[in-house]
């Protein structure tokens, strides 16, 4: 299980500059450049101090593409939009638009500053859908779960009661230890969950 909780908090806290954004893995996001264009200009849309794209206005050319965002930006429209396409963890940061007057020495004009966060939702996978045991025997139930940032797990036992963590262990099974067990994770953008059914075969345990 991907453990980033106390990094996600930080990152936000560093990132207070401006407007934060929560975009899914996958997913397309745009960001405006809310600048006054001059006639002739080049515009750097950048990533703290990482170019992620160059746009020259004298021969509407992009001039120059971030490794890191290759085949995935693009600028859009007349006022300059960055968009960028199947989202990635790494992507976060802060984006701004840099305008170069062209005309003038070093006039340039940055736009407002906006944080990016890229998450993904919780996908939890259990070994068994069921399980058998001897009655007195022990069980160990893991429950994996990928998700950024990482994610809260909790078993839901047969009768009600809850336990936290991914991994479950039961001592010495008894008929009572039987039934279906829910395994769920929630990281604040999503939740998934999957159930297994234990099965306490032979004897006549009851408490």
């Amino acid at each position: 299980m991907w453990k980033f909780v106390l990094p996600f908090v930080a990152l936000l806290a560093t990132f207070s500059d401006g407007q934060t954004i929560n975009k899914e893995v996958g997913s397309f996001q745009q960001f405006e450049c809310d600048v006054n264009f001059p006639s002739t200009y080049l515009l750097n849309w950048m990533r703290g101090d990482e170019i992620v794209i160059r746009y020259l206005s004298a021969n509407d050319a992009i001039t120059a593409t971030s490794a890191n965002f290759t085949g995935r930006v693009s600028i859009i429209g007349a006022q300059r939009t960055l968009g960028i396409t199947s989202l990635r963890i790494t992507d976060a940061g802060q984006f701004f638009c840099s305008v170069h007057d062209l005309a003038t020495v070093n006039d340039e004009t940055n736009s407002a500053r906006q944080t990016l966060f890229v998450y993904t939702r919780p996908t939890v996978t259990l070994p068994y859908s069921e399980y058998v045991v001897d009655a007195g025997g022990d069980v160990t139930f893991t429950c994996t779960v990928t998700s950024y940032p990482s994610s809260n797990v909790t078993w839901e036992h047969p009768d009600g009661t809850r336990s936290t963590g991914d991994v479950l262990r039961l001592r010495n099974a008894t008929s009572q230890s039987q039934g279906q067990y829910r395994c769920s994770a929630d990281n604040g953008f999503g939740t998934g969950m999957q159930y297994v059914n234990l099965v306490v075969r032979g004897g006549n345990i009851s408490s």
